[in-house]
């Protein structure tokens, strides 16, 4: 057959055909190809003019083939001649098509090439294109170089990127600055093995957001395919969890838990000296009795502020439970444990509850030798602020007993002169019973006091002119065992406590909180229920006639041996009302 003929044929061929000639470089070493013939299916495969293409070298020319000319002369220079054809398949994705590719070395120095269109027969690629297009998740294409050759739909719906706007560049172009060099590493790795590899990086949004994102990577012949999963919401749950794990949910600070581990880890020669400062938050008991739980979780946060900005970075301070704190010192002795008390002692001077200020305890003990265990440190410790917490003297805490009721007075002012006025008639009945000066002086204070758990309850609640709900009803009814709590702060005032805390039993029973009856009752309870109620009926009078009073000794008389106790309830009519309240 004729040349012309081969070449007639070869021109109408329904296979797209290429012939290259190879090309020296000065050293005689093949670098390149020149294009010395192209048919025309060639043209129509690739959309493109052999004009464009012929005696040029390909790497002149613009993409011709399932690949660039970066990628596909070297693959070219590296055939050796061989009297079988060498058949692969590749997809082109500029033109959204699948390609069997025929090459043929028929001279040491020509290389001949066959381009079939295998589309059509690839029904699989195009179920799996489908799917790279309506996938939720981040799909991407991209060379051995990290360039990106094809993104899906995903780029532009939830990161802001037209797609135009990420194909055609590099993997880290959309990493933040810190994680160029790691990301180019990853491209690397996998540019050189065909293994499946699964990363997180961060990926910039283009309005400026940072999510994380979860790939899984692996190389095919000259692509790296790649599906990357948005794990945000995940990466920060677990953050929390894990934070949540090392940390105190209500302080921040260092979590018990944690800080056993890192003393175990810590408690070594090169750390000596080590100081231990066991803290414990005084008064918080008062607190939440008085104010209720939310300020006593108030109280402790101060106190992990105060022990946080007292510390210098390096210590670590966790809350040990409840009001104990710990700061673990590493290569510090007693002397410097001791300026840090100092500073705890001064910063805790700017923080209260209600005008009751906040106080730390402090142990300290300090390791000098190898031979102290973490146990005996922390004992030590512990023992040495217990020590200074008993220090903490009952003047003081009846001063608090005193802030405390103050606290009630600036809430509801006329409590104040109602304490004041059922004190005096106690100290009147008491006198009258003929009780022992002592147990006179005890049933003048409990009548001051004996309203002082209602500083815990709402003051929309206690100035209710309304009749009181069920709900609000049982609300009130709480201040008995909270003034209790209070007073019995102070060891001076346990008698007193128990007398407040049953100054609304009823002789019949029927009171709370404990339902007592008749003698059951404390002697100063008892005193305290008439005092209290003489006061309350007498403060509804406009004015103070004797028929007003009269009216308030019959309303008592008529409740005796239900309410009141019938024998104290005559007395008070007869030695302390009477005297003190009818005009002669």
């Amino acid at each position: 057959m004729a040349d012309k003929d081969c070449k007639l044929i070869i021109e109408n061929f329904p296979i797209g055909f290429i012939y290259l000639t190879t090309s020296f470089n000065q050293d005689n070493e093949a670098v390149d190809f020149i294009v010395s013939s192209v048919n025309k299916e060639f043209e129509e495969l690739f959309k493109t003019d052999r004009n464009s293409l012929l005696n040029k070298k390909l790497s002149e020319t613009e993409k011709i083939a399932p690949f660039s000319q970066s990628e596909f002369i070297p693959i070219l220079l590296s055939l050796k001649k061989s009297e079988n054809k060498q058949v692969f398949n590749k997809y082109n994705l500029k033109l959204n098509k699948w390609f069997k590719i025929s090459v043929y070395q028929p001279t040491d120095h020509e290389i001949a090439i066959f381009f079939s269109d295998i589309t059509q027969s690839i029904q699989p690629f195009s179920d799996t294109n489908i799917l790279f297009n309506i996938a939720s998740d981040l799909f991407s294409i991209s060379d051995l170089n990290g360039k990106y050759i094809q993104v899906n739909q995903m780029w532009n719906k939830t990161y802001g990127y037209a797609i135009n706007e990420v194909e055609q560049h590099y993997i880290w172009d959309f990493v933040p600055v810190d994680e160029y060099s790691q990301t180019k590493n990853i491209v690397h790795t996998l540019s050189h093995s065909n293994e499946s590899t699964n990363y997180t990086t961060r990926l910039r949004h283009k309005n400026g957001n940072v999510s994380f994102i979860e790939w899984s990577s692996q190389k095919q012949g000259d692509r790296i395919y790649s599906v990357g999963r948005d794990v945000t919401e995940r990466f920060y749950r677990e953050k929390e969890i894990e934070y949540l794990s090392f940390h105190d949910v209500l302080t921040g600070l260092l979590n018990r838990r944690f800080l056993e581990e890192e003393m175990k880890r810590l408690n070594t020669h090169r750390n000596l000296p080590i100081s231990m400062i066991m803290c414990d938050v005084n008064r918080l008991k008062l607190i939440n009795d008085a104010f209720g739980h939310e300020k006593g979780d108030e109280l402790i946060k101060y106190a992990a502020t105060v022990l946080k900005e007292s510390c210098r970075p390096e210590d670590l301070v966790a809350r040990w439970g409840g009001d104990e704190f710990i700061l673990f010192l590493p290569k510090t002795s007693y002397d410097d444990s001791m300026k840090i008390v100092d500073r705890i002692k001064s910063n805790s001077k700017k923080y209260d509850i209600n005008s009751i200020q906040l106080s730390i305890a402090c142990g300290i003990n300090t390791k000098e030798e190898d031979d102290l265990s973490i146990q005996d440190l922390l004992r030590n410790s512990e023992d040495a602020m217990y020590r200074e917490k008993s220090l903490e003297s009952e003047r003081n805490r009846k001063d608090m007993i005193g802030v405390i009721a103050q606290a009630l007075y600036e809430k509801c002012p006329q409590e104040e002169a109602h304490a004041k006025r059922v004190s005096m008639l106690c100290h009147y009945l008491a006198v009258a019973l003929k009780c022992s000066k002592e147990d006179v002086q005890k049933a003048e204070i409990a009548g001051l006091f004996h309203d002082i758990g209602k500083v815990a309850i709402d003051c929309d609640i206690l100035l209710k002119e309304s009749t009181l709900d069920d709900k609000e009803w049982q609300i009130i009814k709480q201040h008995t065992e909270i003034g209790s709590k209070v007073i019995g702060e102070s060891s001076e005032f346990k008698d007193i406590s128990k007398a407040i805390l049953h100054h609304h039993e009823r002789f019949d029973g029927k009171g709370y909180p404990s339902g007592m009856k008749w003698d059951e009752i404390p002697l100063i309870s008892r005193i305290i229920c008439l005092a209290e109620t003489f006061d309350t009926i007498h403060q509804r009078f406009d004015d103070n006639t004797n028929e007003s009073i009269e009216s308030i000794i019959r309303e008592l008389r008529k409740n005796k041996q239900t309410q009141f106790d019938p024998f104290m309830t005559e007395i008070f009519i007869k030695d302390v009302i009477e005297k003190l309240f009818i005009k002669k």
